[in-house]
């Protein structure tokens, strides 16, 4: 695994409203939440590992983790991604959603192997291969040389993380089977049956 100089974001700001409880603190089999699962996860590639936005469900504490509010008056990923580039400084921003229950540390070696030291490339994503959603948006690296971008989308009014990786140097990756595991997460109680049965 190339060693690629990482600050990890997990995003723990949303509402769960389709999950109808807090997911990010839902259990899984081996006792441990799927919130704990991520930042373990992330912790064997990132040198930090801080939380993005808030959550009354949520300490920080609890995890070990420092965390990160949203700008004024902006919420959701676009948020967690603005406030994850500015804490980076010249690391790559891994920017992780909390409820991927099947995520393991090899599906970020083909994003790091991707990472160029030329300053080419501004993000490394999966694809989904879906028309109106073709990336893994929380599930992706992005440069802080794109903060300005992502800055001036949220001026326009534009909160789109799909929008921000179609305008910026993306590099994709195509996700096999097993990737493609890794990458679904549970917005419904539905979804958590079926992805840990």
């Amino acid at each position: 695994m190339a060693k690629v100089p990482i600050t990890a974001g997990i995003l723990v700001g949303g509402k769960s409203s389709r999950f109808g409880r807090p997911k990010a603190i839902e259990q899984l089999p081996n006792g441990k939440t799927v919130l704990a699962h991520v930042i373990e996860v992330a912790r064997v590639v990132a040198d930090d590992v801080v939380l993005l936005g808030a959550s009354d469900a949520i300490s920080p504490d609890a995890f070990d983790c420092h965390q990160l509010s949203d700008p004024d008056g902006v919420a959701g990923p676009i948020g967690g991604l603005s406030s994850l580039l500015a804490h980076a400084n010249d690391q790559w921003g891994l920017l992780l959603a909390c409820d991927l229950p099947l995520l393991r540390p090899e599906l970020f070696d083909p994003m790091m192997d991707a990472v160029r030291d030329d300053g080419s490339l501004d993000a490394v994503a999966y694809t989904t291969g879906l028309a109106r959603r073709p990336f893994y948006a929380c599930c992706a690296l992005y440069h802080p040389r794109i903060l300005a971008t992502v800055q001036d989308a949220i001026g326009q009014g534009q909160f789109r993380l799909q929008a921000v990786l179609q305008s910026v140097r993306t590099h994709l990756v195509e996700p096999d089977e097993s990737q493609s595991q890794m990458l679904q997460d549970m917005n419904t109680p539905e979804d958590k049956s079926r992805l840990l049965s």
